[in-house]
């Protein structure tokens, strides 16, 4: 390969954490959720276009959790292998979701440092998780059964496919050294569109990433 061209492309690897949320265009009140915390490792390779822009592409194996508690009315919901309608009452659930994902970055240089970039991820969902516990609830006719304490199990009910917006900073420490922080925003429901699931969903995640490159 001429020295030029290779010049013009780094690879690495990246390690790092992310921490977010799959938030609702509606906010229901008296809900509550705690955003999740999980370790991020992947490769990317970055194409220097010109003097100030570069072109940076990751793969990620990324992991995206949630607990929330909500108030929720159901026209039916299927807990312990049984249909049960007209619940209402509160959930306390988690998401567990395992995605690998592909975020694209242009990023345009402000100095020898500081980079500012913008782009899309795309992301397949490789194990989708939506569990919890049905309380404090009534279900059936005129609410004549009690519900506690009873596991629910949505996974069902995630999208396969997850892709949305990025934005970040770039801060390179060093020639093979690189801090990067972003956020990234889902325009992707993850949870499917059904009678429970009327509102929209979207992962609204924070990554903060330490790159190496070979």
């Amino acid at each position: 390969m001429p020295a030029a061209l290779h010049a013009q492309w780094d690879y690495g690897m990246e390690v790092g954490l992310n921490a977010g949320a799959p938030i609702p265009e509606k906010m229901v009140t008296g809900a509550k959720g705690q955003p999740g915390v999980q370790p991020v490792l992947g490769l990317f390779a970055v194409y220097s276009m010109k003097r100030r822009i570069d072109i940076q592409a990751s793969l990620y194996f990324d992991s995206k959790t949630a607990s929330y508690t909500s108030p929720v009315a159901y026209p039916y919901i299927v807990v312990s292998g049984d249909s049960i309608d007209s619940f209402s009452g509160k959930v306390k659930g988690k998401f567990s979701n395992r995605y690998l994902s592909l975020p694209i970055f242009v990023f345009y240089k402000l100095g020898h440092h500081w980079s500012v970039g913008a782009g899309g991820y795309f992301s397949y969902l490789l194990r989708g998780s939506n569990k919890g516990q049905l309380t404090e609830g009534k279900a059936g006719f005129n609410g004549m059964f009690a519900i506690d304490d009873r596991a629910f199990d949505e996974s069902s009910q995630i999208h396969s496919i997850d892709y949305g917006l990025n934005i970040g900073l770039k801060y390179q420490i060093r020639k093979y050294l690189k801090l990067q922080w972003f956020v990234a925003y889902g325009l992707q429901s993850v949870t499917k569109a059904s009678d429970n699931f009327k509102d929209k969903t979207h992962n609204t995640y924070t990554y903060l990433t330490l790159g190496y490159g070979f």
